[in-house]
């Protein structure tokens, strides 16, 4: 019954990678089940592209180690700024976002930890960190909130 239940939840994350993302389609999928340093894991990431732009969105449980990066990420609020590229991690709604982008425009990255410690990422080529975050809204943040994590009962 336990296998059923990880294959189960690894389906339902899986499920939240969309068909297409700011319009570009779904050019391939990658889904993991495993283990690291003895607690449960999976992931699931898609690609998604065309010849001007590339994304990766990418949905992490890394089981008991979730709570690690919670409260690693939770207590490490602040922002760095350089030259080239500024990064911001801070909380709102409940939940951690971190953002990291190239002034010049050319890489960016937006991530949340979840209430439940999924943590889901996107980043892309030649699209604003902006533009990223408004992207996040295509996936079901609620939905892999309210699912039940690996190791947990």
């Amino acid at each position: 019954m336990f296998a059923f239940a990880l294959r189960c939840f690894i389906y339902r994350i899986k499920a939240a990678l969309p068909e297409k993302l700011a319009g570009l389609p779904r050019t391939g999928f990658d889904v993991q089940d495993g283990a690291a340093l003895g607690l449960p894991t999976s992931q699931a990431s898609a690609q998604y592209g065309n010849d001007d732009k590339q994304l990766r969105l990418e949905i992490v449980d890394v089981g008991g180690l979730g709570q690690m990066a919670v409260m690693a990420m939770g207590m490490a609020q602040g922002e760095k700024e350089d030259q080239t590229s500024a990064e911001k991690t801070w909380q709102e709604g409940g939940r951690t976002l971190h953002q990291r982008y190239d002034k010049d425009g050319s890489h960016a990255e937006f991530k949340t930890i979840l209430k439940n410690g999924l943590v889901v990422s996107i980043e892309g080529d030649k699209i604003g960190v902006k533009e990223l975050r408004a992207l996040m809204s295509q996936v079901d943040l609620n939905g892999l909130e309210g699912l039940q994590r690996k190791g947990k009962s």
